[in-house]
């Protein structure tokens, strides 16, 4: 038996709400997407640089051939001489050069069709926070090139917490001048957050504010709350008052 100094001990007894609560450090950030390429290929040009205010539409970068391509070249060679030719062309010839004319005119969209993919668009209206490869960089079809963020859409990066143990919780939010804002967690890469955690690296879960709150500014530390085991009007007894 844990020793006692006092042969006996008294405590008042309350009733009332209680919980687990697991606090975990957040931090205030703009909503983020990543883009790449749509197709590998050596970067050529990037136009934009950190901290750049792009508009949906924009164009970001560029890979080798999105300019100077030569199979395009060639077609729009052939095309613009197989109208030369049918233009020549007697009625028995005109039949085969036309038929000749509409598959260049199908390749030609098809090339350009690809060379859309040589240009890496952005996406949303945004600012660039992040710029991951520069000229002449290798790169893979849908590898990380550039990380667009909207400012006006605000989210909560915080310490890694499972999602089996969100799912377990009675109630996830984040206190913001005494005021609690419920939070959803988003979908995460558990390859990543396992071979981060087996680094001894930080890992990091994002979550959507259910609220969008204009008090918030992007940066602000902030702290989340992860509630479980939840009581309505329960005994609550001292610490000091219960033994072993």
């Amino acid at each position: 038996i844990e020793p006692v100094s006092d042969a006996s001990d008294s405590a008042l007894v309350t009733r009332q709400d209680i919980c687990n609560i697991k606090l975990l450090a957040g931090q205030v950030v703009p909503y983020t997407e990543e883009i790449g390429f749509n197709t590998p290929g050596i970067i050529e040009n990037i136009y934009v640089n950190l901290g750049d205010t792009v508009k949906k539409g924009d164009i970001l970068a560029t890979l080798i051939g999105a300019e100077d391509n030569a199979r395009y070249t060639d077609i729009l060679n052939n095309i613009s001489q197989s109208r030369k030719n049918n233009e020549e062309s007697n009625l028995t010839a005109e039949y085969d050069i036309r038929i000749e004319l509409k598959e260049l005119k199908r390749q030609k969209k098809q090339i350009e069709k690809e060379m859309k993919d040589y240009y890496l668009y952005a996406d949303m209206d945004g600012v660039v926070t992040c710029v991951a490869q520069g000229t002449s960089a290798q790169v893979a079809s849908d590898s990380f090139v550039i990380a667009l963020s909207d400012m006006s859409v605000k989210q909560i990066k915080a310490e890694f917490i499972s999602s089996s143990d969100i799912e377990k919780a009675d109630r996830c939010y984040v206190r913001y001048k005494d005021k609690d804002y419920n939070i959803t967690q988003l979908p995460y890469d558990a390859d990543e957050v396992n071979d981060l955690i087996s680094n001894e690296e930080t890992a990091y879960a994002y979550y959507n504010l259910e609220t969008q709150d204009t008090e918030f500014k992007v940066g602000e530390y902030i702290d989340m709350y992860v509630e479980s085991g939840f009581q309505s009007n329960a005994l609550v007894i001292p610490a000091n008052a219960l033994y072993k």
